[in-house]
Parts: C-alpha cells; structure tokens; sequence
C-alpha cells in the first residue's frame, strides 16, 4: 500500500463517528423509574399543597382573640389596636388567666 492509501484510510477512519449505541433493557428500567418517582413526588406535593392551603383557610376564617399580652403588645406596637383596646383587651386577658389560674382542675373521672 502507499502512503497515500495509509493515510486516506485513517483520514477516513477518524472521520467517521462510531455507531451510537442504543439504550438497552436496563437504561429504560432507570429511567421508568425516575419518571415514576418524578410523578409520585410531584403527587405528593400537590396533596400537601391542598392541605396547607385549606388548613390556612380555616385559620384565616376564624375569629381568633389574642391569647397572651405579648400578642397584644404586638398588635399595639404594629397599629393593630389602639391605647384604649389595648388597655381593655389587657383587662379581658388578665381576667380569664387569673379564673383559669384559681379555678381548680378538673378531676378526671376514673
């Protein structure tokens, strides 16, 4: 053979690019798995976002009082409530833990 002949062949060899490969049984096994799991993941999220916003709904619907004074000192500071509601809602708070305090507990019933 010539050189020429050599180097045609190699120039030839290097030109061309190998046959790919197709995906086998096992490549397609991972990656049913992986959508699979993409899916279920994905599920479970829509589920969870369902809850925590029906869960936020209630919460938002509902009356709800201030239970502690740091609460309403909170509201105060923010401009949620005034002087004056602040000092009656104070009263009202102060009242029900002192009942709640001197109220004996419940005997449960055995």
């Amino acid at each position: 053979m010539s050189e020429w002949t050599v180097f045609s062949v190699s120039l030839a060899q290097a030109a061309t690019r190998p046959e790919e490969r197709p995906l086998d049984q096992a490549t397609w096994s991972l990656v049913a798995l992986f959508v699979a799991m993409l899916v279920v993941f994905m599920i479970a999220g829509l589920v969870i976002y369902i809850i925590r916003s029906r869960a936020m709904r209630s919460d938002a619907t509902a009356s709800r009082i201030p239970l502690t004074l740091s609460e309403l000192r909170r509201m105060h500071k923010a401009g949620e409530i005034d002087d004056d509601e602040l000092e009656r809602l104070k009263g009202i708070v102060t009242a029900q833990t002192t009942r709640d305090l001197v109220k004996p507990p419940s005997k449960k019933k055995e």
